[in-house]
């Protein structure tokens, strides 16, 4: 196995592992901005915002991280651009804890 595709092999695991925690990740971050006295977004961005955001972004990442060959790539390039300004309905499976993971084409 050539290094390339180790390592298209292990980021595609690190997505998995991501989607898979994605629930554990989102209530720690949550937490952690809630606990940070010296952040004040949390003050203005409600929990309702932050779990309608959040997730988008991890979902992104995933997409990248999953990502195989250059149109792949640039594909999810524009869903990360496309994402941060709108909400963008990606093709999603069940992962095993409920949450909705991104799959790669």
């Amino acid at each position: 196995m050539s290094d390339s595709t180790r390592i298209k092999a292990a980021l595609a695991d690190l997505a998995q592992y991501l989607c898979a925690q994605r629930s554990n990740i989102l209530r720690a971050w949550q937490r952690s901005v809630e606990d940070d006295p010296q952040l004040t977004t949390s003050s203005s961005l409600s929990r309702a915002q932050f779990n309608d955001h959040i997730p988008q972004v991890l979902e992104a990442f995933e997409r990248r991280l999953q990502a195989q060959d250059p149109v792949e790539k640039q594909v999810a390039t524009e869903e990360e651009k496309a994402t941060a300004g709108s909400r963008v309905i990606s093709r999603a499976r069940p992962s095993a804890n409920g949450d909705t993971c991104t799959t790669a084409s």
